[in-house]
């Protein structure tokens, strides 16, 4: 199947990258852990999200500092909000004003993550499959 990603698009009063698609993500503010940018990535996904995988990790400096960020896989656990601001693309149709550095690289990242995970757990299933076979296999002997 063809693989999509999730963006949102930055408000026009944005102070980095304004009317900009992204994809989700915040900065960790002072004295911040995980469980509160989860919560904000929550709410960009307009649902619970879980299974955080760490797929990557990117360093870039831009105009607001040096940014180490952390790229995640996750699952969404309920309907995503989908709206004008809120859409799912295919990775090869982004949209033109997309965040240069998630078009380059978060994006591409991601997708090969995806790819691989996604090879992986066919693996899983094959030689459980093959297990199974087998088992089958010695008791009818």
């Amino acid at each position: 199947g063809r693989i999509e990603v999730f963006l949102r698009q930055r408000s026009a009063d944005d102070t980095a990258y304004p009317l900009e698609w992204h994809a989700p993500g915040s900065l960790y503010r002072h004295g911040e852990q995980d469980a509160d940018v989860a919560g904000r990535l929550q709410g960009e996904f307009g649902c619970e999200i879980g299974n955080f995988e760490l797929v990557g990790r990117h360093i870039t400096s831009e105009a607001r500092g040096t940014i180490m960020s952390l790229l995640f896989l996750v699952e969404a656990l309920g309907a995503v909000r989908e709206d004008d601001r809120h859409r799912w693309f295919p990775i090869d149709q982004l949209p033109e004003r997309t965040v240069d550095f998630h078009r380059n690289v978060y994006i591409p990242a991601a997708a090969k993550a995806w790819v691989a995970r996604d090879e992986r757990l066919m693996a899983l299933e094959l030689a459980e499959l093959e297990r199974q076979r087998d088992l089958r296999h010695s008791r009818d002997s």
